[in-house]
C-alpha cells in the first residue's frame, strides 16, 4: 500500500536527497524559516 505524504514532507525528502540545506534553497521571497514551517506542515 502506498503511504500518503504531505507536500512539505515530500519536498523535504527531495531537498535532503540533493544534500541541500534550507539556507541553500531560501531566496528573497522565501526565508529558511518559512521553508521550515512548510516542510513541517
Amino acid at each position: 500500500m502506498i503511504e500518503k505524504m504531505a507536500l512539505g514532507e515530500f519536498y523535504k525528502e527531495l531537498r535532503l536527497a540533493r544534500k541541500l540545506k534550507q539556507s541553500d534553497v531560501a531566496c528573497d521571497g522565501l526565508t529558511a524559516s518559512q521553508l521550515s514551517k512548510f516542510e513541517l506542515g
